[in-house]
């Protein structure tokens, strides 16, 4: 109403000195443009107010653009609404990035996936062929890396040596011992990304299928395994 100073030291004048010919006064209120300038005391009733019907971040940008404004609008409505947790609940989650396809196998038994699955304390080692989808399962004792080596060889001496075999993260398949038998035999081993199963959805989805004939209970577990292959 009386001018503005030539300098401003306070940070937080700044916003208002850098618009100071764009406010103008109307009835005791102060504008910038159409918007009224809301002083610190009325923000909070006012954020509540834009977010009574939890219209999301957007939304209530638009609808402040067009009535009102303050210092750090923007971000005081960012703030609002992610603590808000019935907005953080029903919110779209970000798209989720697309797998890169494994490459077509070109004939049997050129890259295999294998997994562990447990059901009641029971643990089995699922084997599918990525190109027949053909399904191995081995009621597994113990899963230590020497047991899991032993029934890769006879697995390897019924069906003979894939060029791939793809696994997770799992100790035994991590294994010293383990890595030195599958190189020797020139066999290519991938990992996949760890928390990240659905890169050996092969398996897993072996597993999925092991876990709901199981369920079923067939006769027994060794009855299950015959009806899978």
């Amino acid at each position: 109403m009386h001018g503005w100073p030539n300098f401003v030291a306070d940070e937080a004048l700044r916003p208002y000195v850098t618009r100071r010919n764009e406010f103008s006064a109307e009835q005791g209120c102060i504008l910038w443009g159409m918007r009224v300038v809301i002083p610190p005391i009325y923000r909070e009733g006012l954020l509540n107010d834009l977010h009574e019907e939890h219209p999301g971040i957007c939304r209530m940008k638009v609808l402040a653009r067009s009535y009102l404004w303050w210092p750090g609008l923007m971000a005081d409505i960012e703030r609002t609404v992610q603590s808000c947790r019935t907005c953080m609940v029903v919110r779209k989650m970000p798209a989720v990035a697309p797998l890169h396809p494994w490459k077509w196998p070109t004939r049997v038994w050129q890259r295999i996936h294998i997994d562990f699955a447990e059901k009641d304390k029971e643990h089995f080692l699922v084997v599918i062929d990525s190109h027949s989808k053909w399904l191995e399962v081995f009621h597994m004792s113990t899963t230590t890396a020497t047991r899991t080596i032993e029934v890769r060889r006879g697995l390897f001496a019924s069906y003979g040596l894939p060029e791939e075999v793809v696994s997770d993260n799992g100790p035994q398949f991590i294994s010293t011992e383990f890595e030195k038998c599958i190189k020797w035999n020139g066999i290519q081993q991938t990992l996949v990304p760890a928390y990240h199963p659905a890169s050996n959805r092969a398996a897993e989805r072996s597993v999925q299928t092991l876990k709901q004939a199981l369920l079923k209970q067939v006769i027994n577990v060794d009855q299950v395994i015959v009806n899978l292959r």
